[in-house]
């Protein structure tokens, strides 16, 4: 199973985790969110396979395609309002759920990874990290 979802990203103030296939078309007018969705699965694979875990950044490999530049770009408006200046990515690939979570400078082209964690759902396994703090929790689910 593949899911990709996000909040506080683009024009998503919560963009509740879909599912994908091998092959997904992506439809809609103008302006619906077809890109945001890439643009929020792009950087997310991009930063699991960069070797940089305290930061994500905009400027790596395939995000520079995305065009997104700053976090203030990221970053939804109406979140910014709110005081909520941190994005969440969730993302669903081979049995792996990894759910991430960034905050910024506005102007900045590089974020700060406030926490990732990663559950094999299928062994139950699960890991917390926070790379701003030097912290990492490893847990199992026992049911």
């Amino acid at each position: 199973m593949h899911k990709i979802g996000f909040k506080n990203f683009r024009r998503f103030l919560d963009f509740k985790p879909i599912e994908f296939k091998s092959l997904t078309f992506l439809v809609g007018r103008n302006n619906s969110g077809k890109s945001t969705l890439v643009k929020a699965l792009l950087l997310s694979i991009d930063y699991l396979k960069a070797d940089t875990l305290p930061t994500l950044s905009f400027n790596q490999n395939n995000v520079e395609d995305v065009n997104i530049v700053t976090f203030e770009r990221a970053l939804n408006k109406l979140a910014n309002l709110k005081k909520e200046e941190f994005i969440e990515f969730h993302l669903e690939i081979d049995g792996l759920r990894f759910h991430l979570t960034v905050t910024g400078k506005k102007d900045s082209t590089s974020v700060d990874v406030i926490n990732l964690s990663i559950e094999d759902l299928n062994s139950g396994f699960s890991f917390l990290i926070k790379p701003q703090q030097s912290y990492i929790t490893i847990s199992t689910n026992t049911e």
